[in-house]
């Protein structure tokens, strides 16, 4: 027997209706303002991941599809175990992988030249929410990292990634290229004042 289901009450779409949207980033974004207004949030946006033993060409073609410079590295069980982008891909560590392991560039895996999971800067969502975008820099310099994942708890205790920082996101909305090799000595100050000069 077919089930029986009831209609919802209709309602008429009215000229001033908009579509929802995620966040936008500020035209300008300055180093003392929450660091959350510059975070990539995965409430809005699917992360993009890839099985640790797809091809770097095949990870290639991913990224450029989704239009994203970072993917996450996962196992057979959906366990992030790593990060790729797109400077791994394409430097020069492919060239030493073939040399020392003797295989085609074909062959290489993503496994192969991922940034593993006890390498990959995290920062506790909690922390975040009250942070500034100076402080991100700051752990982007003092770490020498590109990237910083946001890690929560989901309703069973277990950690998840909420979303993540990108030093060429960050970059983007200050207008100012950070840059993350340098030493802990630069202070915030420092790159506060010199963004004052350009205004």
């Amino acid at each position: 027997m077919a089930m029986q289901f009831d209609a919802l009450k209709t309602i008429e779409l009215n000229k001033h209706t908009k579509t929802l949207h995620p966040p936008k980033l500020p035209e300008l974004a300055h180093i003392d303002d929450l660091a959350l207004t510059v975070m990539l949030d995965f409430q809005y946006q699917h992360p993009v991941t890839v099985h640790c033993d797809t091809t770097i060409d095949d990870a290639a073609i991913e990224m450029k599809a989704n239009n994203v410079h970072l993917l996450f590295v996962i196992d057979d069980e959906d366990t992030v175990i790593g990060l790729t982008n797109s400077r791994l891909l394409h430097g020069e560590i492919p060239y030493k992988i073939m040399q020392e392991k003797r295989i085609k560039h074909s062959e290489i895996t993503v496994g192969m030249l991922m940034l593993s999971r006890e390498k990959i800067l995290c920062l506790d969502y909690e922390s975040v929410k009250t942070a500034k975008i100076g402080s991100i820099i700051e752990n982007f310099k003092r770490n020498k990292r590109h990237y910083a994942l946001v890690i929560d708890l989901d309703e069973e205790g277990n950690q998840q990634i909420h979303g993540y920082f990108s030093a060429s996101r960050i970059s983007k909305s200050l207008g100012e290229d950070i840059n993350t090799e340098s030493t802990a000595a630069d202070s915030i100050a420092e790159l506060q004042n010199m963004l004052r000069e350009l205004k």
